[in-house]
């Protein structure tokens, strides 16, 4: 048995040996068990899916109300056992099942159960608190139960999918908030139907499931706005064939280093728009410029360098993409040409797409110069550092390819093409960075 199988192995057993423990308190009221455990399997299996492939559902709020409720009723007894039977409901999602996924279904059936179990043990000691402390004991109460369960879940992601912890904990951070919120709203709604019974529940139940309906209608809005960004990139890649992949694995490394430097997932998702049509502008280039083997003349490099213009163009004509255009903007992006009527965030993205754009480039085999080795491409970056790249997002990005194990350039390209014309493996640079022998790029 592999690590990984043996840790997935132990959180399941933690949690039957929590359920075990839980139910020598006594036995909880099985209405409750039943109700509260078919509402947990529905919400889990009818979650808003967002574009990125994430899954938003109301699980942890209707899991939270089961603990007032049930502490209301029998006079208390099996409130923990009666939470881990309604918690473990909340593993039972129906693709995992299908797919025969049991070591997910096992692990999640053993952290959400010992998670709930343990809140319940800090509501059970705080329920008789009232007006700020009451207050204060309903969010330890959230509080407990986010920490066990990331606790427990963060190690198994990290070992099925490879990623560093601490890079897992950047991505799920900026959501603990939101969770939070539904916990505590979810003992709020439990102590008003403890109180008013369960039919007053439903009342305060009914505008989440409005604000459900409203929240999927506006992820079908992003989602229309997604295709319409994807298009632009097949555009994009249709014109230009030898960079397929190009856009993706920039959007990528700008991702990396925004979640380096910290930015919220709002402005990480509009840099990863942005760094996906930083070349829109490729539409208006010649595709015999784009691909010519050796240097261009200074009229045809004119002629390339407008193509970001072109692309700011077209970009600041569309709604919902004009802000795109600022950080996509190569004018923008060189760390030397400061702008002082544009926002600084903005100038920081572009910035960000700058390095990710070069880093790809020089790691990339283009018609003009065979890839570079990833060390070289390291030292070009700080090389330029402080003059076309902000140091900062430099050295995020080389952090963050670093930390994560991965390789980019001579050897370790996913992309083949074949060229008319084999590229040299030295010669003109890319992305602004001039010739690397020394020379001007032309």
């Amino acid at each position: 048995m592999n690590t990984r199988n043996a840790y997935l192995a132990a959180v399941f057993a933690l949690g039957v040996g929590v359920t075990v423990f839980a139910s020598t308190a006594g036995w909880p009221s099985w209405w409750v068990v039943v109700g509260f455990g078919c509402l947990v399997i529905a919400s889990e299996n009818s979650p808003v899916v967002l574009h990125q492939g994430l899954a938003v559902s109301p699980t942890i709020l209707l899991i939270m109300a089961s603990l007032p409720v049930l502490a209301g009723t029998n006079d208390g007894e099996g409130l923990l056992l009666g939470v881990a039977l309604i918690a473990a409901c909340g593993s039972l999602d129906r693709d995992h099942i299908q797919g025969r996924r049991w070591d997910v279904v096992a692990v999640n059936a053993g952290s959400i159960s010992t998670a709930t179990v343990a809140a319940a043990c800090f509501f059970q000691a705080t329920q008789d608190l009232t007006g700020v402390e009451g207050l204060l004991a309903i969010l330890g109460t959230a509080i407990t139960f986010e920490v066990v369960n990331t606790a427990l879940i963060l190690p198994a992601v990290s070992m099925t999918y490879g990623e560093p912890v601490r890079v897992l904990w950047s991505q799920l951070r900026p959501t603990i908030p939101n969770s939070l919120s539904f916990s505590v709203l979810g003992l709020l709604v439990g102590k008003l139907a403890a109180k008013l019974g369960p039919g007053a529940a439903m009342f305060a139940i009914l505008p989440l499931l409005i604000g459900r309906w409203t929240f999927a209608t506006f992820l079908r809005l992003q989602e229309s706005q997604e295709s319409a960004l994807r298009v632009f990139v097949r555009l994009t890649e249709a014109k230009d064939a030898y960079t397929a992949g190009h856009v993706e694995r920039v959007a990528t490394f700008a991702v990396y280093v925004g979640e380096e430097l910290g930015l919220d997932p709002n402005r990480i998702e509009h840099l990863r728009r942005s760094a996906l049509l930083h070349d829109v502008g490729k539409l208006a280039v010649p595709s015999r410029l784009l691909n010519k083997p050796g240097r261009l003349t200074p009229d045809e490099w004119d002629v390339v360098k407008r193509h970001n213009e072109v692309g700011v163009g077209i970009l600041g004509r569309i709604d919902f993409l004009r802000e795109t255009a600022v950080t996509a903007s190569d004018k923008h992006g060189h760390f030397d040409a400061p702008d002082e009527d544009t926002p600084a965030e903005l100038i920081l993205e572009a910035h960000i797409v700058s390095v990710a754009d070069a880093f790809d480039a020089m790691t990339s085999t283009r018609s003009y110069r065979r890839a570079l080795e990833q060390d070289v491409a390291f030292d070009e970056l700080r090389k330029n550092s402080g003059t076309q790249f902000n140091p900062e997002c430099a050295e995020a990005l080389i952090r963050a390819i670093e930390r994560r194990g991965e390789h980019y350039g001579a050897g370790f390209e996913t992309d083949a093409h074949d060229f008319a014309v084999p590229p040299p493996v030295t010669g003109v640079g890319s992305a602004g960075l001039g010739d690397l022998a020394g020379e001007a790029e032309g």
